[in-house]
């Protein structure tokens, strides 16, 4: 299909141009050699009412699959990534005194952090259990008060949330 003008805009991507294709033509039932499922074809008309929902020109089969399938919600635009930072400032709490603060590459695992506390206060591995307290003023209101265990070594630190200013309370065993 070409000299179509929807299909050779710069921000169609190949798999949209598929779905706004099926959406268009309604009784096509294959395209570049592929017979189109009633699955991929419902899809790709949801795809169309969304893709032109916010536009100011659309085409006409628009209106027919607004009928079809009703007004359809907006997709949120859901950033995962808000407030991961890879590295954090921590503090580390022993016998209630920091005695150390250093920055930590959080997506290692907990053992890292267990065996970079372990070398920087002399203590023998496994004799020492470590908390987590979210400290930092990133964190949101009422999770400062609460303490994590972190025990599970395999675990990356990120899973913690960990952030700049966080403490790390140590306690013998």
């Amino acid at each position: 299909m070409k000299g179509i003008q929807l299909l050779s805009t710069a921000d169609v991507t190949e798999e949209d141009r598929r779905k706004l294709s099926i959406a268009c033509l309604p009784t096509i039932s294959n395209l570049n050699g592929s017979s189109i499922s009633e699955t991929e074809r419902d899809k790709a008309e949801r795809h169309c009412l969304t893709y032109f929902s916010d536009k100011e020109s659309k085409p006409a089969v628009f209106q027919v699959l607004q009928e079809k399938h009703g007004q359809l919600t907006p997709l949120a635009d859901v950033d995962i990534g808000y407030g991961f930072q890879e590295w954090a400032k921590l503090k580390f709490i022993h016998k209630a005194n920091i005695v150390h603060e250093a920055n930590m590459h959080v997506v290692e695992p907990v053992g890292t952090l267990r065996l970079y506390i372990s070398k920087k206060l002399f203590l023998p591995l496994r004799s020492f259990r470590m908390w987590h307290r979210a400290s930092g003023a990133s964190h949101k209101e009422g999770l400062m008060e609460d303490l994590e265990e972190l025990f599970l070594d395999s675990l990356p630190m990120s899973r913690f949330n960990f952030l700049d200013g966080d403490e790390i309370f140590i306690d013998d065993i």
